[in-house]
């Protein structure tokens, strides 16, 4: 919206106050840009002042160091986050403060120290920065208005202050504006202003404005609301006001209005929007309450058929599913105590012509239930009433209380409404729980609210199932008109019906046969009238039970429960099941391993579970047949490892042949049973049982002794089939051999002596792998595999000619190393690898990293470099195995190396070691893990979070020469930032000639003699490795620590060349003294009571200039903020400890003024750190403690007390928690009585 007075033009009178701009005083610092079009400005001449509409409630103490900046530009708007225009583009017109009346909403005018020429041919951007450091109240605001691009881009942070030059990635983009005033300029056809609606009905509306200039007609624009105007008027040459019609009931709209001053036009003002009113609706009409309250519903929170409604706008009535069935759709109330009398209340209806009814679907459960229908309380009532007086007068259609009866599927009624042709009539339902505090406690829901006109064959209602069997039901209904036949549609639940019905002429009840078992199904029924049809009523949804099984039949557990299974929670082998519905028995993965392949699991630890699954029924006529399933005990949670049952635990399959009178015992397991890690396959005959009808279960079985094994016990693919003529294989194995050669095995289940063997990489599809035919050995060895690669394999057997088995498998081995792939890493995980002085450079951001090529020389007794640079901050627990004795397996005997990195980003991990005088001569794997706690205790099969794992090929040679040896001596260039390493060479070995190299830089230095050499230099900060390498067998290395010099001391790094400091005569802390612990080393003066480390201390010293002093350390940056601090007296070499503390600040104990003292500063960590700070050192209150707490001072009729920064926190003091920076004070109470105390 935009109007003009004066020589001034505004532009928008939108409310929103929760945007950032002009700026945002919540924030400590802000900058923002907005674009202001020059078809809404519509003027040009000199910008002489700003005006923005403020609503907030502070007088914005911290937000008065403003910077406004302007500039004519073609911009439109902001296209994203870094889309800011440049301060370049833009003439600074203000800087300085804000006036405003705390509490005081209205205009606040900025008067520019420049004034803007804004010529009118481009859009008017504005920027606008707040530099002041605190921040005021989340409730300061201005007005801004909805636009419809992104015309305001802004930022805002109470840490950072944006630089216009460079500012940050934008906080947001908005499609709003602030609403602006810009002073000194006139528009030639001024926009007019104060746009208002009156006389608001369904379909029209009275559209008004405030003509700011001569005209006498405009156009208007009206629009829905949100839609953006397309500048053409809807209406021409208008008069003030201005009566819309034709509008749509219940619809938000947006109008714009224009002046026509003849020769030129204003831009159009707005938008304002309105809504229309709700109409009188003409039926057909149906609410099916996915919006509550809908559109034209109203509610009521009190009131009785006599009184009508009363307290309208809200109730009882609430959103949820229809019969508790989700949790939107319908409306419902629940009714259990004594005090509602709740309204939901409907449009009004016109109901001439018809005739019409009313009908609705209505249900009563239990509270809570989807399946038990509930009866309401002795005088709990819900009724339909209608009026058809405005409100007047109520009567009741239709009356439920404690003696009607509901089913759980719900009802429909329907009621004629042709007693009330003609009229204008609503309805309302009421649910009321009476007087009387029954116990019933139920929910009443409605839903699906429609009046239509009657249908002449009117449509079945009450859809109810009964005796549901596996194959059929009783369907019925209630009969709304007069029929005696109908026809009825069954379909599979959830498909759409045809329409056409399944079955004709059908009577009420109908039964319905030939359905599959544990099927859901969707009825449909249809009146026939008589060369009439009704509608299709429905559907109502059932499910056929389970059927007894005729094998073969597998159930593969996807599913848990699955159809037709139970689960027991107690009983044994002679009681049988108890407790049926649920138990102990859950999903997971077989094995503990694999993802979604599901499996039944059972944990069996303590002395509780005695706990079933339970099949369906199976009849056994036919066969032979036999029962399997795939079984494995594991330790719990393992993947790897077979778990034992305790003493007394059991795993039993057992059956029934007499509907569970009885259970025989087919299989048990228990502490004597041993099931390999892969699991097993056990078969049972079912010959003896041919014929039945028997159910099995599986027993799960803690016994009564509370034993320590804890295991994990799995049933996965539980199968009864036909006894095949020629049994497959079970339980396969695979046992890696080398590298490249696998030993597969099987348990051949029947008499076969040759097999089948299909193999090839995991995934492979049957019929494309590699065959080994007619093999005659059980295990089989495969030869020529891929070393490192995920295989699977099948076996099938021969039992003759033309008889073989089914394919048993896959069963998947992996041809290495146990595999380690952490879930995630850190950072970039490791960037390189050095060994020896090879690099490896990181193959990418991953978790795994195969690199045994090339081979890495390396020799026995001496020392192996090993370097590892990590692209994070993070510490890295990091071992080094290497497999010695070619198994294929990382012993705990085969651990080369233990370390932790020491973090910073990045940073490198010297991992060197000696490698084992007696390591086994050639070639072996190598495997580096890194973790942040996975690798703390040595894992080389480590798969979980945050870690690295990396493999090498090391080959492992006899030295057979004589090691040179030598010193090392770093060797600081304070002036130039650098530093040296003298290499001191004291044997030469059996060498003529060294080679001194590092691995820095490309420098090297020959050394022939024994001498000093001095490698270098190296910037501070370098982490530098020297190598000394034997000219004539360069396989004949040793190598440095490596070495890190980051500066050159402080110079006040011991207590003799302590730095004095500046103490404040005052309680603030106006001077102060810099300081910094990077590369400070231990003075050497004992620690006493500090609990930190101080072995990167730094020293000051000063003159008390009060008893009592607060030593601050502040404004700590580069490094830890963890610093503590030390006070001593004396002199430097005996000085005498009076204080430590682990704070940043603390108060002295008492000093004598003009003696020094010493403050030794240092991290309180043992990781040398970089942390620059200052210290401050001031005068100390004297009521810092209770015991000398003063009177306060009176002020103008207020008692005041300094404010003081910068006091340790002394913790708890009486109830509070924490108290930080206090000082006590006494106040006298003059006569006893409440006592308000109000702290500013």
């Amino acid at each position: 919206m935009f109007w003009q007075i004066n020589a001034q033009v505004t532009i928008g009178a939108g409310n929103l106050q929760s945007e950032n701009a002009p700026f945002e005083p919540f924030f400590g610092f802000s900058y923002t840009q907005t674009v202001y079009l020059a078809s809404e400005i519509n003027a040009a001449g000199d910008v002489s002042d700003v005006q923005w509409y403020y609503s907030g409630t502070s007088a914005l103490p911290n937000s008065q160091d403003i910077v406004i900046y302007m500039a004519e530009l073609p911009r439109t708007e902001f296209a994203s986050t870094t889309d800011w225009e440049p301060i370049a583009s833009f003439t600074q017109v203000y800087a300085g403060g804000m006036t405003v009346t705390a509490g005081a909403e209205g205009w606040v005018t900025l008067t520019l120290d420049t004034p803007f020429t804004y010529a009118g041919t481009g859009n008017l951007v504005i920027a606008v920065e707040e530099n002041g450091a605190g921040w005021d109240s989340g409730s300061d605001d201005f007005f801004n208005s909805q636009v419809t691009t992104n015309r305001t881009i802004s930022y805002f942070s109470d840490g950072t202050n944006p630089d216009p030059i460079a500012p940050p990635t934008a906080s947001n983009i908005d499609d709003t504006i602030p609403n602006v005033i810009l002073g000194g300029i006139t528009q030639a056809c001024p926009n007019p202003g104060d746009l208002a609606v009156t006389g608001i009905t369904a379909n029209e509306a009275v559209l008004s404005w405030t003509e700011n200039g001569t005209s006498t007609i405009w156009n208007v624009e009206i629009v829905p609301s949100g839609t953006a105007p397309s500048g053409t008027p809807t209406a021409t040459n208008v008069s003030n006001p201005y009566t819309a019609m034709g509008l749509t009931a219940i619809t938000e709209y947006d109008f714009y209005i224009q002046s026509d001053c003849g020769t030129e036009q204003s831009a159009f003002a707005g938008p304002f929007s309105f809504s229309t009113l709700c109409d009188v609706f003409i039926p057909d009409y149906i609410e099916n309450f996915t919006t509550i309250i809908p559109d034209c519903w109203d509610e009521a929170d009190s009131g009785d058929p006599t009184t009508g409604p009363g307290d309208l706008g809200g109730g009882s009535w609430g959103p949820d599913g229809f019969l508790n069935d989700g949790f939107t759709g319908a409306y419902k109330i629940n009714l259990f105590t004594n005090n509602k009398s709740d309204w939901i209340l409907s449009p009004l209806f016109d109901l001439t012509g018809g005739p019409f009814q009313v009908e609705f679907d209505f249900a009563v459960t239990n509270w809570n239930s989807s399946t038990v229908a509930g009866t309401l309380g002795s005088d709990d009532l819900v009724q339909l009433l209608i009026t058809n007086d405005g409100g007047a007068s109520w009567t009741p259609l239709l009356t439920y209380d404690s003696t009607s009866v509901f089913t759980i599927s719900g009802l429909h009624p329907i009621v004629n409404l042709t007693a009330y042709s003609g009229q204008t009539v609503q309805f309302g339902i009421l649910g009321s729980e009476g007087t009387v505090n029954d116990a019933e406690d139920i929910d009443v829901f409605v839903d699906n609210f429609q009046v239509r006109n009657v249908p002449t064959c009117p449509e079945p209602a009450d859809l109810a199932v009964t005796n549901i069997t596996p194959d059929g039901a009783e369907l019925s209904w209630t009969e709304a008109g007069t029929s005696t036949i109908w026809n009825v549609e069954i379909v599979p639940s959830g498909s759409t019906p045809t329409g056409t019905p399944t079955a004709t002429n059908v009577s009420n009840p109908y039964s319905v046969t030939g359905l599959d078992a544990i099927t859901a199904y969707d009825f449909y029924v249809q009146s026939d009238c008589g060369g009439d049809l009704s509608s299709f009523t429905g559907p109502i949804t059932f499910s056929t039970l389970c059927d007894i099984f005729i094998p073969d039949y597998l159930e593969d557990f996807t599913t848990i429960i699955p159809d037709c299974w139970d689960e027991a929670d107690s009983g044994d082998a002679t009681t049988g099941p108890g407790d049926l519905g649920a138990g102990s028995w859950g999903p997971d993965e077989f094995l503990n391993t694999g993802a979604n392949d599901g499996a039944y699991k059972i944990n069996l630890w303590v002395a509780t579970k005695s706990d079933w699954i339970i099949s369906p029924l199976f009849d056994l006529t036919g066969g032979p047949f036999q029962v399997e399933f795939d079984f494995g005990i594991m330790q719990f949670g393992s993947s790897t490892t077979a778990g034992t049952l305790g003493s007394d635990d059991i795993v039993q399959l057992l059956m029934t042949n007499d509907n569970g009178a009885t259970w025989i015992t087919l299989l048990t397991y228990d502490n004597t049973s041993v099931v390999p890690a892969t699991g097993a396959h056990p078969v049972v005959d079912l010959t003896a049982y041919s014929g039945q009808i028997v159910q099995f279960g599986i027993l799960g079985s803690e016994g009564t002794v509370n034993d320590p094994e804890d295991n994990d016990v799995f049933v996965d693919n539980f199968q009864v089939r036909n006894i095949p003529s020629c049994p497959e294989p079970s339980d396969l194995t695979a046992t890696n051999l080398s590298l490249t050669s696998t030993e597969v095995g099987w348990t051949e289940a029947g008499t076969s002596t040759s097999w089948n063997i299909e193999y090839g990489v995991a995934g492979f599809a049957q019929g494309t792998g590699t065959i080994e035919a007619a093999v005659t050995t059980n295990p089989f060895v495969l030869n020529g595999l891929t070393s490192d690669t995920s295989y699977e394999f099948y076996v099938q057997a021969i039992c003759g000619p033309g008889d073989e088995s089914s394919w048993t498998g896959p069963f998947q081995f992996f041809t290495g190393y146990c595999e380690s792939i952490p879930t995630s890493n850190d950072g970039d995980g490791v960037s390189n690898v050095t060994i020896g002085i090879t690099d490896f450079p990181s193959i990418g951001d991953v978790t795994y990293e195969n690199q045994t090529t090339p081979v890495v020389n390396v020799f026995q007794g001496i020392n192996t470099n090993v370097e590892i640079d990590f692209a994070h901050g993070f510490t890295y627990n990091t071992n080094i195995w290497i497999d010695f004795n070619d198994d294929l397996v990382f012993d705990a005997a085969e651990l080369v190396y233990q370390g932790n990195s020491s973090g910073g980003n990045p940073h490198t991990l010297d991992a060197s070691f000696v490698m084992p005088i007696t390591a086994t001569i050639g070639e072996h794997r190598m495997r580096i893990g890194t973790a942040d706690f996975g690798q703390a205790t040595p894992n080389p099969c480590y798969n979980g979070t945050w870690g690295v794992t990396l493999d090498f090929t090391v080959n492992i040679q006899e030295l057979l020469c004589t090691l040179a040896e030598a010193d090392y001596t770093t060797v600081p260039d304070c002036d130039n930032d650098q530093f040296f390493i003298d290499v001191n060479i004291t044997s030469l070995g059996d060498a003529t000639s060294l080679e001194i190299s590092n691995n820095f830089d490309t420098g090297t230095l020959q050394a022939t003699t024994l001498d000093v050499y001095q490698a270098g230099p190296f910037p501070f900060g370098t982490a530098v490795k020297i190598f000394v390498t034997n000219e004539q067998d360069n396989n004949c290395v040793i190598s440095s620590q490596t070495y890190e010099v980051l500066a050159c001391p402080p110079s006040n790094d011991d207590c003799d060349a302590a730095t004095e400091a500046v103490v404040n005569n005052g309680p603030t802390c106006e001077e102060v003294t810099p300081g910094t612990i990077l590369a400070a080393t231990p003075s050497g003066v004992d620690a006493g009571t500090c609990s930190g480390t101080p072995n990167d201390d730094v020293w000051f010293s000063f003159t008390a200039l009060s008893e009592v002093q607060i030593i601050s350390i502040i404004n700590i940056v580069g490094g830890t903020t963890n610093l503590d601090h030390a006070l001593y007296e004396g002199t430097c070499g005996s000085l005498v400890e009076l204080a430590c503390s682990n704070d940043t600040a603390s108060v002295t104990p008492s000093l004598t003024i003009g003696n020094t003292y010493y403050i030794r500063i240092f991290s309180a960590g043992g990781v040398l750190e970089t942390s620059t700070f200052n210290l401050c050192i001031r005068e100390a209150p004297t009521n810092i403690i209770c015991d000398n707490a003063e009177n306060f001072c009176s002020v103008g009729g207020a008692l005041t007390t300094p404010n003081i920064v910068g006091i340790p926190d002394p913790n708890d003091i009486a109830c509070l928690g924490s108290a930080p920076n206090p000082t006590w004070n006494i106040i006298q109470i003059g006569e006893s009585g409440p006592i308000e105390i109000e702290i500013n």
